[in-house]
């Protein structure tokens, strides 16, 4: 084309040069050139011809640039003439003739034809083919600073398209220059034709724009600009029905923009609004109507409003959700055009210009939550190559699935090919274009927010090929928090509405924190992220157990403390309504094309990680929060989330229900998924107040999430820890309702759902007594009743102080009949007409009892407390003794519950550890009295155990290996001559003195002296040395109770009491005495055959039931039953043989050593036996029921059948039985009481046989040939040092002695020794008996409520016994009864009240009253009681010496 129009240009100077001069014509000085000029004429002419005709130029160009006589005379036009009057006439006809309108149509020709050339181009273009042809070039040419953009530089390379573009636009030119078009009003249909085509040739105008001289500069591009402006304005102030084409005019508007055809400053001032007042009035429009609906209870579709009011419950097979409330569309929702265009700029992936917007108005996210979905969208497209990259996520559940992965590509380089691949984790990667034949069937929207799958974005694929230089780029899970800060902030709670975002958000969140460095300020990073973004987003999601899952992963790697410190930020925030973003500043790097001067406040998308997760202070707070739009602090979503969830939570518990636990279970727990902080506390407070909400919420919560169990605890701890909150009741005493309700629901939901959360709440109150326990002026720990509702619960361990005998006795057998102790009655006890599910059931809550009883002792002894617990417990028991603010009687009531609270957890640990692993997590009772400062009759109840273990231990070892059983004693004896023979003889040790004069005392060493094991295990007649049958009297004597721990006797023998000490009674009895507990002494044979018959009896039930027709489910749960049954006899019976031989090596023993312990004891029996009392029987009696039987019953045994040297049983008994009894009661606890009482209850009870039968009395009192001395009426033959002849008859009878034994032990016993006789025994039972009924008169007449109350616990414990005469019967009767008819006046009350205890003594009178009213038929006459003596009037009365030395009778 160029040669062309240079060929013309050259003919037509050549032209004008080689004119004919025809001025010159007659002078022949230029003939000579004239003839020259027509020669080159000539010539130029016929080459000019050759040219046309050879097409090397074309007739049309020629006719252009050539004049017309010069063509007439080529031959290219026929007449110069003509052709130029046609130049003439055209030329009038453009320039001076009215251009003629269509006016049918309006519209111009012109412009006609410009829409038809427009139209027919565009169509002659295939959208799919020139897409992929971009995306290919794009993938291959990316562009390396962004601008022009990587589609611009396709669009530039792509030769079709430029090829259309370009004709089109020379068209375009000839239309303007033909039609004389107006060029902007050209610009403004092609603008028309782009909206109306934008979804599928935005491609072909996007070039032809680009091409277009329109936007080849900065001055030209602003018309472009001020154009789209204009009708921008012209729309929103148009009709209603204009607003539909605001949509794809801002769509068109960001393309051009966003490919750099445009700029957004030249826009900016064309939009509506136009100022930042506005801008602020919108946003404050939108805040109150979110505060008027919230005030109108409209909430979207809440809940509350589906369920209706309380009366109408509504249809149960409603499916009722939570609806979210923010998207809730309103009038005008796209009046503010800056926010419609920065929404486009977003889903183009223009962030660049979009942040030029959100800088500047960062509640814009809130007013128009779509911009936050398309931050959203930014965010995910920006995680999901580094989630992909790391392994963040379980690997495939199918191992034997194979995968086609695809290429480990970045997100911009996209996939090729239309085979969509997935990675190595199952995820999708990026999808190719859809093939032509499916555009049909898809629709193409404006918005990449689509809901349906057959919608489908213009822009999906193209997006994303600058995301190198538009979208935040993270090379590492580490830089997550550092990049993504400010769109986190942007998107805030909006990211719930994408829970894979969400998801996976927490997942990169959780890998994050688990492969941090050791530097805390990254671990800090992660931790920001999820209180700041993740919780606020989770709280708006709709409720999902598995969202909630994902988070409980993440949160639950964190430290309980840590765990805390978010929940409560949690549930701050949202009842706040003030989010915890953090602070972040801008460097202002990147507002290239600001408006004005940049805000102080922006955000920037280069900060720095410390700036990024800034600690908040109040100036930061007052300028980030308000933005240019000064919005409120406190945000109007988060009120409506919250007062919402209350108002639903509300609803939903007003209709909870035994009845309606299943279906209102689900929807309260799908509140507490969302919104647990909120939730729970609520529930948990309507627990609090009303009890009888316990069972229908523990079954409600069984579809609680592992994190809703954790909030929930944390939430308990939270009430429990308020310090505004109330304890205790008014009475001082008992725990408040609502920490009384909350307890039991901590114990029932922790035995339906054994959830491990449960360890908080019991170091909570670990913690408080520990506390209470280091602080004199702390009030007692009311949240103790925590522990003790849950062993309860869980366990099944009661409080023992209201146990009944059965209950006792099986607490002195082995480890299986102990488990059958807590409960009151066994659970095999069914009725006769019981069915197979009722025995079915039985089982299981057998095994679920023990179950849960072992899974809270390991709980307890795992973490390290089972010694803490049992220290503080006992700790906290003696610092109520010791609170002067406390009244007496509230302090007694406290202390008897806290030493009960010991024997629960005492009883826990015992009964669901072996004794081998109790006894290395709590050492012995002198261990914890010295280095932990417990009393010692609690530390002996914990601490003996371990002494009862290498007790039991050592005497089966002696066993296996047939050594005796010996004691280690050394002897000082006094010298006598045939004593002095026999030591020098026999036992002569190496180190005797012998250069003494005169008698001398000598020490020796007798290893071992004791008794060898026998065969049987009732035969106890043994072989002994020579010696010991020779009566001995020493002058000191030193012995150690085999087997017992030296530091557990060493401490007592350092810390025995005086009076002890100086009644002769050894540190070795003592330790002896607090060692042994009715498991030692006594079998109760009696109750392992009642178990074991109960589980025979189970046994043919279950084989009768297994004869019917049951289903065969049920037949294999029977069998797997009478399995256990029969297991449980096995166990049970080899159980009670041990106990047996058990039982008989402690009597060995006990035989050993039996004649050293009061050998040194004075002829002053009184003074022995008070000593024995006050210091030994007393402080243990009162200890526990099963102590105080103990108590009673060693006494007797040390007396029958061990006939213990020195010992004087009747005496103890004449001291015990005294006048004291009415002060011991007024300073006794409850408690204390009866377990006094029940001593005494035994006590009689062993008495009592020997007072009906003589022969009774003289077999098992006094008889000589066993030896027994402990009704032996004087002492002052047996001398300080008495050792008597080894015992010969202990566990032989009478009738079956040997013949050279006819004796038996009678030599133990002193020559002129008197033992009582049957009728001075008879007469000293009714002393006794008189004495009881007198202190029992007297206790009953006290002023005192307190004491009163305890002779009535008294006498309800003894009243198997006590009373026996009827005259005595008579008089505490008509006591009783005038009790419960008046009452008392009390001088002093109990913890309930005066006036209220006063009744509860009334009531437990009346009940007494009529047990004596029953019991009459049983009494005795005095007369029948006992014999009377008859007076001697000649007997002379009783030396001094003789009534100081014999009893007291």
């Amino acid at each position: 084309m160029r040669i062309e129009a240079a060929f013309l240009e050259t003919i037509w100077v050549l032209c004008i040069l080689w004119e004919p001069d025809t001025a010159n014509g007659d002078d022949p000085r230029w003939k000579d050139e004239q003839i020259r000029h027509l020669e080159q004429s000539r010539r130029l002419l016929q080459f000019t011809k050759a040219l046309i005709d050879s097409g090397v130029v074309s007739k049309d160009m020629a006719k252009v640039r050539l004049d017309p006589d010069f063509l007439e005379q080529v031959g290219a036009v026929p007449s110069a003439t003509a052709y130029t009057k046609r130049i003439i006439r055209l030329n009038t006809a453009l320039l001076f003739k009215q251009t003629k309108f269509n006016l049918a149509s309006e519209q111009s020709e012109g412009f006609s034809k410009l829409l038809t050339l427009i139209q027919s181009t565009m169509s002659g273009i295939s959208y799919h083919k020139v897409g992929s042809d971009i995306v290919s070039s794009a993938r291959e040419n990316p562009s390396s600073s962004g601008n022009p953009t990587t589609i611009i530089l396709a669009l530039r390379s792509h030769p079709d398209l430029q090829s259309r573009v370009q004709n089109l636009l020379v068209d375009i030119k000839r239309l303007i220059g033909v039609f004389n078009l107006d060029p902007n009003r050209v610009l403004d249909i092609i603008i028309d034709c782009f909206m109306a085509s934008i979804r599928f040739y935005w491609v072909f105008y996007v070039a032809l724009l680009d091409a277009s001289p329109w936007c080849q500069s900065a001055a030209e591009s602003k018309k472009v600009a001020q154009i789209i402006g204009w009708k921008m304005q012209l729309y929103a102030n148009g009709p209603s029905s204009d607003h539909k084409y605001v949509d794809e005019l801002s769509t068109m508007a960001a393309l051009l923009i966003t490919h750099r055809l445009i700029r957004l400053p030249d826009l900016y001032m064309m939009l509506h609004p136009t100022n930042s007042e506005d801008l602020n009035a919108e946003f404050e429009a939108w805040a109150s109507r979110q505060k008027e609906q919230q005030s109108a209870g409209l909430g979207g579709s809440s809940l509350l409003s589906k369920m209706g009011g309380l009366e109408d419950t509504g249809e149960e097979g409603e499916d009722v959700g939570i609806v979210d409330t923010a998207d809730a569309s309103v009038p005008g929702e796209w009046s503010n055009h800056h926010a419609l265009v920065c929404a486009k700029l977003l889903s183009l992936g223009d962030t660049e210009n979009a942040l030029f917007y959100l800088k500047r108005f960062p509640n814009l996210t809130r007013s128009h939550p779509s911009i936050a979905d398309l931050v959203i969208r930014i965010i995910d497209i920006s995680t999901i190559d580094v989630y992909r990259r790391t392994d963040c996520v379980r690997g495939p559940s199918k191992r034997g699935l194979t995968l086609r992965t695809g290429p480990d590509s970045s997100v911009a380089n996209g996939v090729d090919g239309d085979q969509v691949t997935v990675n190595a984790w199952g995820l999708p990667d990026v999808p190719s274009l859809p093939a032509a034949e499916t555009l049909l069937s898809l629709t193409f929207m404006l918005s990449p927010i689509v809901k349906r799958p057959s919608e489908v974005f213009f822009y999906e694929n193209f997006w994303l090929f600058d995301a190198a230089h538009q979208l935040p780029r993270i090379d590492s899970v580490a830089s997550i928090p550092h990049v993504l800060a400010p769109w986190l902030n942007i998107s805030f709670q909006r990211l719930h509405l994408s829970p894979p975002l969400l998801t996976r958000l927490i997942r990169l969140c959780r890998y994050g924190m688990a492969h941090c460095s050791a530097d805390e300020s990254e671990r800090a990073a992660w931790v920001s992220v999820l209180r700041s973004w993740i919780l606020p987003a989770f709280s708006f999601c709709a409720p999902s157990a598995g969202l909630s899952n994902e988070l409980w992963h993440l949160i639950s790697a964190m430290p309980t403390a840590q765990r805390y410190a978010i929940y409560d930020e949690w549930d701050a925030f949202l009842a706040s309504a003030k989010p915890p973003l953090p602070h972040i500043h801008s460097s202002d790097r990147q507002l290239e094309r600001g408006l004005g001067k940049p805000s102080p406040n922006l955000m920037s998308m280069d900060m720095s990680l410390d700036d990024a997760l800034e600690d908040e202070d109040e100036s930061a707070d007052a300028s980030i929060s308000a933005g240019s739009f000064g919005g409120p602090s406190r945000y109007v979503e988060i009120e409506m989330l919250y007062n919402d969830a209350r108002r639903q939570v509300r609803s939903v518990m007003r209709r909870l229900s035994g009845d309606t636990v299943k279906l209102m279970g689900r929807q309260l727990c799908n509140l507490c998924h969302q919104t647990p902080t909120v939730s729970l506390r609520i529930v948990l407070d309507q627990v609090c107040s009303y009890d009888n909400l316990v069972e229908s919420v523990v079954e409600a919560f069984r579809y609680l999430t592992p994190l809703d169990s954790d909030v929930m605890f944390y939430t308990i701890l939270k009430i429990v820890s308020d310090p505004t909150t109330t304890r205790i009741k008014d009475d001082g005493v008992n725990a408040a309702h609502w920490l009384q309700s909350l307890s039991s629901f901590i114990a029932a939901f922790s035995h339906r759902h054994e959830n491990q959360r449960l360890d908080g709440v019991l170091d909570y109150v670990l913690k408080r007594t520990i506390s209470m326990a280091r602080n004199d002026d702390s009030p007692p720990v009311a949240e103790l009743t925590i522990l003790s509702d849950t062993i309860l619960r869980l366990a099944a361990v009661p409080f023992m102080s209201n146990a009944t005998d059965e209950q006792l006795t099986a607490l002195q057998g082995g480890h299986y009949l102990r488990l059958e102790a807590f409960s009151m009655v066994s659970p095999w006890v069914l009725p006769q007409d019981a069915s197979v599910d009722a025995v079915i059931a039985a089982s299981s809550e057998s095994r679920l009892t023990r179950r849960l009883a072992q899974w809270l002792t390991n709980m307890i002894v795992s973490r390290g407390q089972a010694l803490s617990f049992i220290v503080s417990l006992c700790v906290h028991a003696e610092k109520v003794l010791k609170m002067s603010t406390l009244p007496l009687s509230n302090m007694v009531v406290i202390y008897d519950r806290e030493v009960e609270r010991v024997h629960q957890l005492f009883n826990l640990l015992i009964s669901n550890l072996r004794v081998e692993r109790y006894a290395k997590l709590i050492p012995g009772p002198n261990v914890l009295v010295e280095k932990y400062g417990v009393s010692w009759g609690l530390a002996i109840l914990i601490g003996r155990p371990s002494i009862s273990l290498q007790l039991s231990q050592g005497l089966q070892q002696w066993e296996e290996d047939g050594e005796p059983i010996a004691v280690d004693i050394t002897l000082r004896q006094e010298q006598s001559l045939s004593q002095e023979t026999e030591v020098e003889t026999e036992n002569k040790p190496d180190d005797i003195d012998k250069t003494g004069d005169g008698p001398a005392d000598q020490e020796a060493v007798v290893k071992p002296e004791g008794i060898p094991k026998t065969e049987g295990d009732s035969q106890m007649d043994v072989d002994v040395p020579a010696d010991s049958d020779v009566p001995r009297t020493v002058s000191s004597i030193r012995f150690e109770a085999p087997l017992l721990p030296r530091d557990y006797v060493d401490y007592i023998a350092r810390n025995l009491p005086s009076p002890l000490t100086e009644a002769g009674i050894s540190a070795e009895f003592v330790a002896v005495f607090w060692a042994l507990t009715l498991h030692d002494i006594e079998v109760p044979t009696n109750r392992y055959k009642k178990e074991i018959d109960v589980q025979n009896a189970l046994i043919k039930r279950i084989d009768g039931m297994s004869k019917q027709s049951v289903s065969r489910s049920r037949v294999s749960a029977l069998s797997q039953i009478r399995s256990r049954a029969a297991l449980a006899i096995e166990n049970l019976e080899k159980e009670l043989l041990e106990q047996k031989q058990h039982v008989a090596r402690i009597r060995r023993w006990l035989i050993a050593q039996k004649d050293y312990w009061f050998c040194m004891a004075s002829s002053q029996k009184r003074q022995f036996s008070r000593a024995l009392i006050q210091h030994c029987i007393l402080p243990r009696a009162v200890l526990s029921a099963s102590d105080a039987s103990f108590c009673a019953k060693i006494l007797w045994m040390m007396h029958f059948p061990l006939a213990t040297n020195m010992f004087s049983l009747m005496i103890i008994y004449d001291c015990i039985f005294t006048d004291a009894l009415p002060n011991l009661m007024a300073t006794m606890t409850e408690n204390e009481s009866k377990n006094y009482a029940r001593f005494l209850n035994t006590t009689l009870s062993n008495l009592s046989p020997l007072h009906k039968s003589e022969t009774s009395y003289k077999e098992r009192a006094v008889n000589s040939w066993r030896g027994l001395v402990g009704f032996q009426q004087q002492w002052r033959l047996y001398e300080i040092g008495y050792l008597p002849p080894k015992s010969r008859t202990i566990g032989q009878n009478m009738a079956t002695a040997d013949s050279d034994r006819s004796d038996g032990d009678a030599r133990r016993i002193k020559p002129d020794s008197i033992m009582l006789s049957y009728e001075n025994f008879r007469t000293v039972m009714r002393k006794w008996n008189l004495t009881l009924a007198k202190a029992f008169l007297e206790v009953l007449s006290s002023e005192r409520i307190d004491t009163v109350r305890n002779g009535l616990l008294a006498l309800r414990e003894m009243q198997r016994t006590f009373p026996a005469i009827a005259q005595h019967g008579k008089r505490i009767q008509d006591r009783v009864n005038d009790i419960a008819e008046k009452g008392i006046v009390a001088t002093g009350s109990s913890a309930s009240g005066g006036s209220e205890s006063s009744k509860n003594l009334k009531v437990m009178a009346t009940s007494y009253g009529a047990y004596l009213a029953m019991a009459k038929k049983s009494w005795i006459m005095e007369a029948d009681y006992y014999t009377a003596p008859v007076k001697d009037k000649n007997r002379t009365p009783r030396s001094a010496t003789s009534q100081q030395q014999g009893p007291n009778l």
